[in-house]
């Protein structure tokens, strides 16, 4: 539907994706007099405000507006993001520029391409595709660059806290680290077995080892006696 100037010719997740009039000066601007590379800017835009969108929806917030126009585009959006969520759904324009650029060069590289229009639009979509998203990476606003590249040192900062889990580089402290866990033995004192009960590896009655050492020695006095020694030095008949 075409009202004041804009085209709507998508929904997303129930938000208008529209194309205004002013797009021509995009098209002829990076497009020169090709309209198939036309047709891929317009493209390449229009994915880059639809990666946008798509992580928004991630971020659990509402898409109002995805628009193309003659200086790039927008999408519009309302929610409670953190500046993580900010710098995630910056990013998201960057990838569904690389999902795109992806898809053409793949078809380039595996399909013979013969019709100048479409060797055109690939062409558009892979060449122009990476100077507008080398251009738009800029860290300069309101390029998503300005909001994307603080996502970095966020996700460093998460890194280097999470490496507090991992095993030391440095055997010293880290047996030092193990050295202050150790729990200290403490000597248990062995308790006298309960009154009335048996072992066979204690004798509790005096007149029972009486006679188990008195065995003991007759035994040891029988074997050193030469009487003994004589008869089992002795051959056998």
């Amino acid at each position: 539907m075409l009202s004041s100037g804009f085209w709507t010719v998508a929904r997303f997740a129930g938000a208008p994706v529209r194309l205004h009039w002013s797009v021509i000066i995009l098209m002829l601007y990076f497009g020169g007099w090709e309209p198939a590379a036309w047709l891929g800017i317009v493209v390449i835009v229009l994915v880059h405000e639809l990666g946008h969108a798509v992580f928004v929806r991630i971020a659990h917030a509402r898409v109002t507006e995805v628009m193309v126009y003659g200086f790039g585009g927008y999408c519009s959006w309302q929610g409670a993001v953190s500046d993580r969520g900010r710098a995630f759904i910056a990013w998201g324009g960057i990838a569904g520029q690389a999902i795109l650029y992806v898809i053409a060069a793949i078809i380039l590289a595996t399909v013979p391409v013969y019709d100048r229009f479409a060797y055109v639009f690939l062409y558009t979509l892979t060449s122009s595709n990476l100077i507008l998203a080398a251009l738009n990476l800029l860290p300069i606003p309101p390029l998503d660059g300005a909001a994307a590249w603080p996502l970095v040192p966020m996700l460093w900062r998460d890194f280097m806290r999470g490496g507090g889990t991992r095993p030391s580089s440095n055997p010293a402290a880290a047996d030092k680290a193990d050295a202050s866990k150790v729990v200290p033995l403490v000597p248990v004192e062995p308790k006298p077995p309960p009154v009335g009960s048996s072992s066979s590896s204690r004798v509790t009655d005096p007149e029972q080892a009486e006679r188990m050492f008195q065995r003991v020695y007759d035994g040891l006095i029988k074997d050193a006696s030469p009487t003994r020694r004589e008869n089992t030095d002795r051959d056998p008949e």
